[in-house]
This record gives C-alpha cells, sequence and structure tokens, in this order.
C-alpha cells in the first residue's frame, strides 16, 4: 500500500509543479505585454506629431508588369519553378487610371514622373493611360515622361508628357 502511497504522491508533485511552471509562464508573459503597453502609451503621449507635407512634391509612377482588365491568380507550373522564371506583376488598369486621375486632381502634387517603359499593355490600355496622363498635364502640372527603352504602347504614353 505504501508503493502506491508513493507513486500517487510522486505523481502528485509532477503535476503540482507542472501547473506552477505554466502558470507562472503565463502570468510573466501577460505582465512583460502590458509593461510594455503601457511604456509605450506613457511614450506616445510625450511624442510631438509630425506632419508630413505633400505641397510641391512629385507622384513617382512606375510600375513594372502587365496591364489587365483584372487579375489573375494562377498557380505557377512545375516549369516555370523548375526554370527560376517567376509569374509577371499584375496591375488593373481600373488601379492605374484611379491612381493618375487622382493626381490630376491633388493640388498639392506639382510634377509628376512617368516610367512606363517595364509595363507590358495593350493599346486600348495604352490609350487609356496616355488620355490620364493628357488630363495630368491639362490640370497644369509637369509631366516626365522617362525609358530607357521605348516601345510603341509606351511612347504613345510618355508623347503625352510635358517633358520626354
Amino acid at each position: 500500500m505504501s508503493k502506491v502511497k508513493s507513486i500517487w504522491s510522486t505523481i502528485d508533485k509532477y503535476l503540482t509543479l507542472s501547473r506552477k511552471i505554466i502558470v507562472n509562464t503565463v502570468t510573466a508573459v501577460v505582465l512583460i505585454f502590458f509593461t510594455f503597453a503601457i511604456i509605450g502609451g506613457v511614450g506616445s503621449m510625450f511624442t510631438p506629431d509630425t506632419e508630413i507635407k505633400t505641397k510641391d512634391k512629385v507622384l513617382w509612377f512606375k510600375p513594372i508588369g502587365t496591364v489587365v482588365d483584372s487579375k489573375i491568380n494562377a498557380q505557377p507550373s512545375i516549369d516555370s519553378i523548375l526554370m527560376g522564371s517567376s509569374n509577371a506583376e499584375q496591375h488593373e488598369i481600373d488601379d492605374l487610371l484611379k491612381v493618375l486621375n487622382h493626381a490630376a486632381n491633388d493640388e498639392e502634387l506639382s510634377a509628376v514622373y512617368i516610367n512606363v517603359s517595364e509595363l507590358g499593355m495593350y493599346f486600348v490600355d495604352a490609350f487609356q493611360i496616355a488620355n490620364a496622363v493628357k488630363n495630368i498635364k491639362d490640370s497644369g502640372k509637369d509631366v516626365i515622361a522617362y525609358a530607357e527603352n521605348y516601345g510603341n504602347a509606351s511612347y504613345l504614353v510618355s508623347s503625352q508628357a510635358s517633358k520626354v
């Protein structure tokens, strides 16, 4: 009987020690979290607010990839994985036009830098982007276009800029 008692007392001691370790560890993590939260809150009260000045800034517009009507989420093939090629970044035409139209209406922008030499697009998309670039130029902002190599579509977009 004493052997059975000693086994149960050993198990009881082990479980008590395990419970103490787990409870103390969780308590320590919670206390550390709250300590850092309080220190961060107090520290942020004394930090001055910095205001970002956007007056006379230049929008850097250099999308790299392919213009699409809607994104296609395709799984990479085994060949593309083995050959090390990656899928090109896809940009929806509506998203690009939103950025350019917002730049045309933004009073605090003074210029727009455009580089579409690494953007693959069809002529339909190029005409829409060129029209948006023309709207920026017509709003009184400088539009600077740059490319190392011009394709037909990128030249069409860049031709609407103030400076090439």
